[in-house]
């Protein structure tokens, strides 16, 4: 199921939406890493942490955008995602890939940002310390709620007329 150019080794692979042509090296290099998953109200972030000498990726990646050009409208959006770095005194140690979805931009910035520290305490155990301290580790379970039949919104009621 696939084809020799030149180096490179090319297969289709089927997904729902249709056919993906995907490069494959000849050598498989073996890329160390770290995985951690985050959520806040409907938004889930995926992470993945890389040692910076041997990363496909550099700096920060979100759903194949640099970090400041995904969250460009947030202003600190940087300062929030290398939180967690700062903390754990890791700071350009590590490069980041992450996939979100769902909610919005805000809610998937703190997603990431949760996924990020998980992922550092998954690699290590040392740095869940300052990392619960910040409060990088505690899920925001707060949620939208939820509709209820006669109203027009969660708690708005139905206007009525006294006379």
């Amino acid at each position: 199921k696939g084809a020799w150019l030149g180096s490179k080794f090319m297969r289709v692979r089927s997904t729902r939406t249709g056919h993906r042509l995907i490069m494959e090296n000849e050598k498989k290099t073996k890329v160390n890493f770290v995985s951690g998953k985050g959520g806040r109200k409907t938004a889930t972030a995926a992470v993945w942490l890389y040692d910076k000498v041997k990363s496909p990726v550099m700096g920060i990646v979100v759903n194949s955008l640099e970090s400041q050009v995904y969250f460009k409208d947030y202003t600190n959006s940087e300062s929030k995602l290398l939180r967690p770095f700062q903390v754990t005194n890791s700071l350009g140690r590590f490069a980041v890939s992450a996939k979100t979805s769902g909610g919005g931009k805000k809610s998937q910035l703190e997603a990431t940002v949760l996924a990020i520290s998980r992922a550092l305490v998954e690699k290590n155990a040392d740095y869940k310390p300052p990392l619960r301290k910040e409060g990088l580790l505690t899920r925001d379970s707060r949620m939208v709620e939820s509709k209820k039949w006669g109203h027009h919104k969660a708690r708005r009621g139905q206007q009525f007329a006294k006379r």
